[in-house]
């Protein structure tokens, strides 16, 4: 009868040894998952930032390009305004003195 207990036992021992090794590599296992999808996820989002940033920098650029094109652009108005205020009076100087 102790025999047969014993055995009874050590085989329930056994069992439960099994399930715990089980469930302790199982853990193991899904620790090593999430870190390897946090450790992704974060190279995701790095990328992304990176991303986001070098796309910020080409439409900074781009809009400086505008700008600056646009101050010339300005700047072009301006210089041929004023050239022709300039003409318009050499052609009053020319008529006052034709008319005098």
């Amino acid at each position: 009868m102790t025999t047969l207990c014993s055995r009874f036992l050590r085989g329930i021992h056994d069992v439960i040894s099994v399930g715990i090794e089980k469930l302790r590599k199982a853990a193991e296992k899904e620790e090593e998952d999430s870190t390897r999808k946090l450790r992704e996820g974060t190279v995701l989002i790095k990328k992304k930032e990176n991303r986001d940033r070098e796309t910020e920098n080409r439409n900074g650029k781009e809009r400086e390009e505008e700008r600056e094109m646009l101050e010339r652009k300005r700047k072009r108005k301006m210089r041929k305004r004023r050239e022709m205020k300039k003409e318009s009076r050499r052609e009053n100087n020319r008529e006052d003195e034709v008319e005098k």
